[in-house]
């Protein structure tokens, strides 16, 4: 099941759920080959034989193996970049100035997507409220940015920023949030839970 949630935007709307939606070349170098070239042969003459030590080679060292790195926390920034595009181009559209995407409103959508990322979302365990029990504001707050509005949208289960935008702008409250034209900034987050599931969180503001 795939699952939305949105918050209200008065310092922010509170929608209903509604349904919702990497290889390495290895090359190897040819050993060169050594042409050999026929030697002088002379009769061997009796020798008494001189004991020699035998002759070590190490043995080469092991290749180095790198092993992949845990699954990642955070889906690649292109994920977000594009909800911005998106959220941009709906409000363009509806004749709406754009939103500026802000690091800091990214570091508080990213703070609840990833404290939500394992939140059962396919029994509509979607929320707004942290595992600390912040709401969107106090997150925002926490990183130093002053605002005197806010909305948060939160989804979780769909599998590309195009899919989520769709589900948003679907769900009037969620749609609201996005074509709002009180808010100039935006950021976006996307965790992946331990399941691979995908955690959305898109954050408005207005700066004071």
């Amino acid at each position: 099941m795939i699952g939305l949630e949105g918050s209200p935007a008065t310092f922010a709307a509170d929608p209903e759920p509604v349904p919702t939606e990497q290889p390495t070349a290895q090359g190897a170098t040819q050993p060169g080959l050594a042409v050999l070239k026929p030697i002088d042969l002379v009769p061997a003459k009796r020798m008494k034989p001189v004991p020699t030590k035998p002759t070590y080679e190490p043995a080469p060292a092991p290749t180095p193996t790198t092993q992949p790195p845990a699954a990642a926390i955070t889906r690649p920034v292109s994920e977000e970049q594009r909800v911005v595009d998106l959220t941009n181009e709906r409000r363009a559209a509806a004749g709406l100035a754009p939103v500026r995407m802000n690091s800091k409103l990214n570091q508080a959508a990213l703070a609840h997507a990833v404290d939500q990322r394992n939140a059962l979302c396919a029994l509509g365990h979607l929320t707004h409220t942290g595992s600390d029990g912040s709401n969107g504001a106090e997150r925002i707050l926490r990183t130093g940015l002053r605002i005197s509005r806010w909305g948060e949208n939160i989804a979780c289960a769909f599998r590309s920023s195009d899919a989520v935008m769709r589900g948003w702008m679907a769900s009037p409250g969620h749609a609201a949030n996005i074509l709002n034209p009180l808010f100039t900034e935006i950021g976006v987050a996307v965790a992946v839970s331990d399941e691979g599931q995908l955690y959305w969180v898109q954050v408005f503001a207005t700066l004071r």
